[in-house]
């Protein structure tokens, strides 16, 4: 991948579709060696499972980030996407932006319902007065 970026660049002036996956390469690169930080590594556990709120929020935050890439891909991807004065972006506009708008508002749903869920266990054990803990 490297290699490919490098050869790439020197041969054609550019690399799009090699620094692409080399860059996403080097940020999951990164990503794993901070969770081997001590401090992080104790915090973060995949090998247990995790509640339905856990996973509620986890596929609402990537649903509106998926959602938020959909509706700006004409913007970061448009200019690398030209030809002959064409941006070949513009003919998935109607389905990147309809996809983009359910998978947002859907992942906003989502976490709309943890944090419901969340205020009526609040509630529950106000109106109980059970400590927090128990």
């Amino acid at each position: 991948s490297g290699i490919q970026f490098y050869y790439s660049l020197q041969l054609f002036g550019k690399a799009t579709p090699a620094n692409v996956k080399f860059f996403s390469n080097v940020i999951t690169l990164i990503l794993f060696l901070i969770f081997l930080i001590p401090s992080i590594r104790e915090r973060v556990s995949f090998s247990k499972n995790g509640g339905i709120a856990d996973k509620d929020t986890a596929g609402g935050l990537a649903a509106i980030m998926t959602g938020i890439i959909l509706l700006t891909t004409p913007i970061w991807a448009g200019p690398s996407h030209m030809y002959q004065g064409e941006n070949w972006v513009n003919l998935l506009q109607t389905p990147l932006y309809i996809s983009g708008i359910i998978l947002t508002g859907g992942g906003i749903a989502l976490l709309m319902r943890v944090a419901i869920d969340i205020i009526r266990q609040e509630y529950a054990m106000a109106d109980i007065k059970l400590p927090k803990d128990s």
